[in-house]
């Protein structure tokens, strides 16, 4: 009995240096920081609290861009692994149809290739974007 509790105390201490030594524990410790710091970048289209960003949108009509409209509430997402940007349009003339550019305050433009609308606590639109290619490229 005596000498099955020595060899159980041994494989426990081993089993417990094994982990330090890989710093299996120090591991652990970031995955769970990354998945908290994950948490708190979540932002919920359904709050105005999350629509930080202003941006810019030029809505494209099928031969034109109409004039465009400027500080509409934005912030940008992934859904489904996508780029996301979901927008407050004010007005009929700021949601952005297909091939309309959403501009962010840095000037990078990015082309919607699809939009939907819906409205939980308030109408809000997400489009999703791919960013506009240079002429150059």
């Amino acid at each position: 009995m005596r000498t099955m509790l020595l060899a159980v105390s041994f494989l426990l201490g081993a089993l417990a240096m094994s982990q330090i030594a890989t710093g299996q524990d120090k591991k652990d410790e970031k995955k769970d920081e990354k998945k908290d710091e994950k948490k708190e970048e979540r932002k919920n289209p359904s709050e105005k609290k999350s629509y930080t960003e202003k941006v810019t949108v030029r809505q494209w009509t099928g031969s034109k861009f109409l004039n465009e409209v400027k500080d509409i509430p934005a912030f940008k997402g992934e859904l489904k692994g996508k780029t996301v940007i979901y927008t407050i349009p004010p007005a009929m003339n700021a949601w952005a149809p297909p091939k309309s550019e959403i501009i962010e305050a840095d000037g990078t433009v990015w082309v919607v290739t699809d939009m939907r609308k819906t409205s939980v606590n308030f109408a809000y639109h997400y489009n999703y974007v791919e960013k506009k290619k240079d002429k150059k490229d």
